[in-house]
């Protein structure tokens, strides 16, 4: 019995290692640089667009969420795909990306409330924010379930000049399905009067 532990322990610590050997970043406050951007480009699959609108940069690092910690209070920072197509699209300063904002505080993910709070702070100044449908896989068999989520349309400008509240930290990132393909969104979808 103790060599079965041994051996389960050593598959699940080779699955963690894999795992993480695919994230370019392990540091979520580490600087963005022109270096990382281009690895993060060469590594992508695909880049899809409507009308200048990003919202969909698949690369060879499938999820890169599990490469990043959270923000600290009073931060913010892109996902590597985000940063990616941003380095791509740095010649266009019309293209605007559709991102999911994750916010924290110091215990974790905020409330709805302060989430709505921040939503409604933002659409002051100017961002756009959707209701976007997407599926994920859930449960021990993989049950496909669908679920809507807010995301914001963000310019260039509006993600280099972000200016973060104090006590929150935020994390943007693309929303894609359970199998990583990009959602299906709908530009009349917007959210007004949080």
């Amino acid at each position: 019995m103790k060599q079965q532990n041994v051996f389960s322990f050593i598959l699940l610590l080779t699955a963690v290692l894999i795992l993480f050997a695919g994230c370019e970043k392990s540091d979520a406050q580490a600087p963005f640089t022109e270096a990382t951007a281009h690895t993060a480009a060469t590594k992508a699959e695909s880049l899809r667009q409507t009308a200048k609108t990003v919202y969909h940069y698949a690369s060879a690092t499938q999820d890169s969420a599990f490469c990043y910690a959270a923000p600290k209070p009073g931060t913010f920072f892109c996902f590597m795909e985000v940063n990616a197509a941003r380095e791509q699209n740095k010649n266009d300063p019309d293209t605007k990306y559709l991102l999911k904002m994750d916010v924290f505080n110091e215990q974790g993910i905020v409330s709805a409330e302060q989430l709505q709070a921040e939503y409604a702070r933002l659409e002051q100044a100017g961002i756009r924010f959707f209701e976007c449908d997407y599926w994920t896989y859930v449960g021990a068999q993989g049950q496909k379930e669908y679920r809507t989520e807010v995301l914001g349309l963000f310019t260039e400008q509006d993600l280099a000049n972000f200016t973060p509240l104090a006590e929150y930290g935020y994390a943007f990132s693309f929303l894609t399905n359970g199998d990583s393909s990009a959602i299906e969104w709908n530009e009349n979808s917007s959210i007004k009067n949080f």
